[in-house]
């Protein structure tokens, strides 16, 4: 697996150069995981405790949140590779794990 897609780079930096103002997208899969729900994959993908406090929200914090990608879906063709959580954070992990260990 492989976290960064060349083909995402490509396009990116191809729509960058060609545009005129600066370009924002946001990246996801159209899906919304609590933070619970990451770290229990994260635990599960790295076999790694996770020390959790549990707090109630913050002030101002929305109850969920989910990246649309719509837009850079119609620009530059863009679609996420991994759908399930648990290769999301595999993906993850497999990165880090080759630049850092």
């Amino acid at each position: 697996m492989c976290a960064i897609s060349p083909r995402r780079n490509l396009l990116t930096l191809n729509a960058l150069s060609e545009a005129k103002s600066r370009l924002v997208y946001n990246i996801g899969n159209g899906q919304g995981f609590s933070v619970l729900e990451v770290i229990e994959s994260v635990r599960r993908v790295t076999g790694r405790p996770i020390a959790v406090e549990e707090c109630p929200r913050r002030p101002g914090d929305p109850a969920v949140l989910v990246a649309c990608s719509e837009k850079i879906k119609l620009e530059l063709g863009w679609k996420p590779q991994f759908a399930e959580l648990d290769n999301i954070i595999a993906s993850a992990w497999e990165w880090h794990q080759q630049r850092y260990s």
